[in-house]
C-alpha cells in the first residue's frame, strides 16, 4: 500500500471531525399563548409594531422622552453593556485566525582602529524573522461555538438596552400623565378650600348678627382646614412627581414645564389598533433576549464540549 493511501484514512478523519458541531440542537417550544388576542372586535389581520412617535402626540411629552434618552444613566449603562458585549464578539472571531509575531535587528558597519597595529571592522547586517505563534485548529468547533455564543450575547446586549428603552419611554409618560392628574386635582383642593373660606365667611357673619351658633361656626373653620391640608397634600405630590420626571430625564426638565402638562387633549393617542395576532408577542424585546440568551447557552456547551 503506497504511503498516500496510508495517509489518507486520517486526513478523511480529521476532515470529517471538522464538520462535527457539539453543541446541543436548538428547538424553539410552542408559545403558550393563543393564536389571536381575546377581544371583542378583532383587528385587521397581521401584526404591526408601533413606535412611540406614532402614541405619543404632545409635542413637550416628545421632546422630554428624547431627552429622556439621551440623558438617562440607567440607559448608559445598558449602552456600556452593549459595547462591552461587541468588543467580546471581536475578541471571539480573532480566534479564527492565526497569531503571528514578527521581530527584526539591524547594525550599522565601521572601522575601530585601537592604535597603529591593531584595528577591527564591522560590515552592515540586518535580519527579520516573523513566525506563527499560536493558531488552534477548529476540528471540533469550539472556537466556532464560543464566537456564536458572543454574537447571540451581543445581540441579546441590543435586545436589552431597546427594552430598556421602551421601559424608560412607557415611564416618563406614565409620570408625565400622573403628574397632569395631580395637578387637576390640587386645582380642584384649592378651589374647594376657597369656596369652604367663603363659607366660614358667611357662617362668621351670620355668628356675629346672631343667627349662627357656634358649633356652626366651628365646623366650617373645621371644614377650611381640611380643604387646606389636602391642598397642602396634593402640592406635596406634585412636587413628587416633577421630582420623578427629572430621575427619569437625568437632567433638569425644560423651563415652565409643570405650566404645559395637562391631561386635555391627551398626551397620548387613545384609539390604538387591538385584536392582533399573537405573534406581536414574539417581538417583545425581553423574549427574544431570553432566546438570544438560550443560543449563548446551546453554544458554549458545545464550546465545553470541544
Amino acid at each position: 500500500m503506497s504511503r498516500e493511501k496510508y495517509l489518507a484514512a486520517p486526513l478523511s478523519a480529521l476532515i470529517l471531525t471538522g464538520c462535527v458541531n457539539l453543541a446541543p440542537d436548538y428547538e424553539r417550544t410552542a408559545a403558550p399563548v393563543p393564536m389571536e388576542l381575546p377581544v371583542s372586535e378583532p383587528a385587521s389581520a397581521g401584526v404591526s409594531t408601533l413606535a412611540w412617535q406614532d402614541i405619543v402626540q404632545s409635542e413637550d411629552l416628545r421632546t422630554l422622552i428624547a431627552l429622556s434618552l439621551e440623558q438617562n444613566r440607567d440607559l448608559r449603562t445598558v449602552a456600556a453593556t452593549v459595547e462591552v458585549a461587541r468588543a467580546n464578539l471581536l475578541t471571539a472571531r480573532s480566534g479564527f485566525w492565526p497569531s503571528f509575531t514578527a521581530s527584526g535587528s539591524a547594525q550599522m558597519g565601521d572601522t575601530f582602529q585601537d592604535d597603529a597595529t591593531y584595528s577591527s571592522a564591522f560590515r552592515d547586517s540586518s535580519s527579520a524573522q516573523i513566525g506563527v505563534s499560536a493558531w488552534e485548529l477548529d476540528f471540533f468547533g469550539r472556537v466556532r461555538n464560543s464566537n456564536d455564543a458572543a454574537m447571540q450575547t451581543y445581540l441579546a446586549s441590543v435586545e436589552g438596552e431597546r427594552a430598556t428603552k421602551i421601559s424608560l419611554v412607557a415611564s416618563v409618560a406614565e409620570a408625565w400623565l400622573q403628574l397632569a392628574a395631580d395637578q387637576e386635582l390640587l386645582r380642584l383642593a384649592e378651589q374647594t378650600a376657597g369656596s369652604q373660606k367663603e363659607s366660614l365667611d358667611l357662617t362668621q357673619a351670620l355668628f356675629d348678627a346672631g343667627t349662627a351658633s357656634e358649633i356652626d361656626l366651628r365646623r366650617a373653620s373645621a371644614s377650611v382646614a381640611s380643604a387646606r391640608a389636602q391642598a397642602a397634600e396634593f402640592r406635596a405630590i406634585v412636587r413628587r412627581d416633577l421630582n420623578t420626571l427629572r430621575y427619569l430625564v437625568g437632567t433638569d426638565l425644560p423651563a415652565a414645564i409643570e405650566a404645559r402638562v395637562q391631561l386635555s387633549p391627551s398626551a397620548v393617542k387613545l384609539d390604538l389598533p387591538v385584536g392582533q395576532s399573537s405573534d406581536v408577542l414574539l417581538r417583545r424585546p425581553d423574549v427574544i433576549q431570553a432566546e438570544r440568551n438560550l443560543l449563548a447557552a446551546n453554544a458554549n456547551i458545545g464550546a465545553a464540549r470541544a
